[in-house]
This record gives structure tokens, C-alpha cells and sequence, in this order.
């Protein structure tokens, strides 16, 4: 098993945040990596695109569940090929005193997350990476975004 994890403040409430990480087919508007198609509740079926390989690979896209929505606190949802690979992401808002507290939390399992331990803890760094930083944009748009700016993301290792 490999775990990654992210926390980061982010200066506007929950519910503010709330609808951005919860239109599911907006998540490309803030993730570089990846979009989704399917409805926003628990258990759904959903479709996972992985944006960097469309333009190589126009069939780059997978099958996801949803397996986490509370609104609004969590949402998570989780991508598998079977006996390879199973990934899944959750997402925590935590009001703090200065705004939410957002934990992006991956865990990765199965054949690849084994053998490919380096490589993959690399790309999941590097999507969480990208992933907080598109999040801190678009929070910083919102109207009740504070202009006291935004904390660093921490990086915690598992």
C-alpha cells in the first residue's frame, strides 16, 4: 500500500469551497490531470478521463466510483484495474479559524503499487502537487476568498 497525503488552508469557508469539489464535471477546472462525467452521489458510476493522454491517446478514460460524498465535509472516489491497480482519493474540508482546512489523501494498491513503489509514489507527489495548486486558484477566485493570502501546502509520507 502507498499513501500520500496533502493539507493545505485554504481562506474561504466549507460550503464556499463545497460546490467546486462537488460538480464533479468541473473538477477539470481545477485538477490538470484529470476530469470526470457522472452524478455527484454516493456509490455512483462514474467516468474518469486522464487529460495529459488525450491528445495521444483519445481513449484515455476509465471507469470510477464514487464512494465518499458528504456534504460538506468529504468526497472521494476511486479508480481500479483490476488485480493491477486501485487508487483512491479523498478529499476533507475542515473549517479552521482562518478558513477550510483541505486533506487530499491518496491511497494506491494492488500489482503496480507494489513493484512501482518509486515511480508511482512520484506520480501521485506530483498529481497532488498540481491537484492543490489548481484548487488554490480556484478558491482564490471565489467572492468570499480573504486577502490574507494562502498558506504553503504540507506534504506528509506514509
Amino acid at each position: 500500500m502507498l499513501v500520500r497525503e496533502t493539507v493545505q488552508d485554504l481562506p474561504v469557508s466549507a460550503v464556499i469551497l463545497w460546490p467546486i469539489l462537488a460538480r464533479l464535471d468541473g473538477v477539470s477546472e481545477w485538477n490538470p490531470m484529470i476530469a470526470f462525467k457522472g452524478s455527484a452521489e454516493l456509490n455512483a458510476e462514474l467516468r474518469i478521463m486522464f487529460k495529459e493522454l488525450l491528445t495521444t491517446w483519445p481513449s484515455a478514460s476509465g471507469p470510477a466510483r464514487l464512494v465518499l460524498y458528504d456534504l460538506p465535509h468529504a468526497i472521494g472516489w476511486r479508480i481500479r484495474i483490476p488485480l493491477l491497480l486501485e487508487i483512491e482519493e479523498t478529499i476533507t474540508l475542515l473549517e479552521s479559524g482562518t478558513g477550510t482546512r483541505v486533506t487530499r489523501r491518496i491511497v494506491a494498491t494492488g500489482l503496480l503499487a507494489r513493484i512501482a513503489r518509486s515511480w508511482l509514489s512520484r506520480q501521485l507527489e506530483g498529481y497532488l502537487h498540481d491537484g492543490d495548486n489548481g484548487l488554490k486558484i480556484s478558491a482564490s477566485r471565489l467572492p468570499a476568498a480573504r486577502s490574507g493570502g494562502f498558506a504553503r501546502t504540507k506534504k506528509r509520507k506514509r
